[in-house]
């Protein structure tokens, strides 16, 4: 953290320019480095468990340059503090510099319920956005996982094989769903193909 401030002190005592651009394209690389300062001191403030400071830092960050990762952590300290309205009503309404869609600021939003364990809620809330668009595959793997919290383990297969079906290659649903029958004892030498193509997949 000392370093991190000792840096912003040196980018802030750069020369800044006359006008603040709205445009990320002439944004110069000072501003764009002192967000990141501002950013990793937020992330480092949410570690220590400092919600203020986590506030405080990002605060600098200009309204017009406030991108979805920003929204997000403030919502998640909102969250904490027994906010949840306020902080599922800035995920999903509140204007950002990279104009997150409406599938990214569903999945903000889930995540924000699973990190204070609002787990039927957040399995309500992505499976109404399953409903929108049947064959997100990656709707369904999240979907499969707040299953998994909520001890649904017919639910979690039926969804991970749901996944496979729609994206074969893809490591991170195989994996799970190898896992899934592993754990249970079950179909164990299916369980062991499907974990064997993810590593093939994906070695690292």
């Amino acid at each position: 953290t000392e370093a991190l401030e000792k840096a912003s002190a040196l980018v802030q005592a750069m020369e800044a320019p006359a006008t603040a651009p709205e445009d990320d394209d002439e944004v110069p690389n000072r501003q764009r480095l002192q967000e990141v300062i501002w950013q990793l001191l937020a992330q480092a403030a949410e570690q220590r468990g400092d919600d203020k400071a986590v506030l405080d830092w990002l605060s600098h960050i200009g309204p017009a340059r406030v991108d979805t990762q920003v929204l997000v952590r403030r919502a998640s300290v909102l969250a904490r503090q027994d906010k949840l309205d306020e902080a599922r009503s800035l995920v999903r309404e509140a204007p950002a510099a990279d104009k997150p869609d409406e599938r990214t600021r569903l999945l903000a939003e889930a995540q924000l319920l699973r990190n204070v364990k609002r787990w039927q809620e957040a399995y309500d809330l992505l499976l109404t956005g399953l409903r929108r668009k049947p064959d997100d595959t990656t709707v369904i793997y999240e979907l499969a996982m707040v299953a998994e919290r909520l001890k649904r383990p017919d639910d979690m297969e039926a969804l991970l094989r749901r996944a496979v079906a729609l994206k074969p290659e893809d490591p991170q649903a195989l994996n799970a769903l190898g896992y899934t029958l592993a754990d249970r004892n079950e179909r164990l030498d299916e369980a062991q193909t499907l974990v064997r193509k993810a590593v093939s997949l994906a070695p690292n």
